[in-house]
């Protein structure tokens, strides 16, 4: 986990999918973990996040997440 999301999203791009099946199955066991800081949770794309998960995330309590510079963005549309 640390290693997928402390570096920037394309380090995982080959196995994008298999990774952001493997996160949503165990966010749950993930929550309590040390290593499971607001810092991680705010480098985790919204799409690795389960929907009710990112909906308890919203508002005062979610973590400030980084924003993308619009190449990134663009990039990441075109390889998807």
């Amino acid at each position: 986990m640390l290693t997928a999301f402390d570096n920037h999203i394309s380090f995982i791009q080959p196995i994008k999918e298999e990774v952001k099946q493997y996160v949503r199955e165990h966010w749950a066991e993930f929550q309590g973990a040390e290593w499971f800081t607001k810092g991680l949770i705010a480098n985790i794309p919204d799409d690795f996040i389960p929907d009710d998960q990112l909906e308890e995330l919203g508002g005062e309590n979610r973590p400030r997440r980084r924003r993308s510079s619009v190449v990134e963005s663009v990039r990441e549309f075109l390889q998807n």
